[in-house]
């Protein structure tokens, strides 16, 4: 008995008119306005050479010409990257000039950031060299 076509998930038929997925845009490098559209608290797994880490992932919505463009930067929670972290903070505005306890609750706030283009095995993707201080 042959299978239905609603019983697979995902099937197209023959004819089907395929649209181009054209939403990734490659931006040039440089200075870039950001909006954090998500923000959450996360955990890499254990290694065999790292324990669990604490990590923050951040979806920013970049502002351009091209279209919406989205990055995903994870920001490692841990006391080698205090500077990273504060970076982070200074570039949405809460940064503070003492010591001071981070309040991840930052979505909808907006930043700048420098974005270059990093090539990876199959492809090339934009991602964050650095945060930009708001002052």
């Amino acid at each position: 008995e042959p299978v239905s076509q609603k019983e697979v998930e995902g099937q197209i038929t023959f004819d089907q008119i395929i649209k181009p997925e054209n939403d990734f845009h490659l931006l040039p490098d440089g200075y870039y306005k950001f909006k954090v559209v998500n923000c959450k608290r996360d955990y890499l797994p254990e290694t065999a050479t790292k324990p669990v880490r604490p990590i923050i992932r951040l979806r920013l919505e970049i502002e351009n010409e091209e279209g919406d463009v989205v990055i995903n930067h994870i920001i490692f929670i841990n006391e080698y990257n205090n500077k990273e972290i504060h970076s982070f903070f200074s570039s949405v505005g809460l940064a503070e000039d003492r010591d001071y306890v981070t309040n991840w609750d930052v979505e909808g706030k907006t930043g700048g950031c420098y974005l270059v283009q990093k090539k990876l095995d199959f492809k090339t993707v934009n991602a964050i060299d650095h945060f930009i201080s708001q002052n």
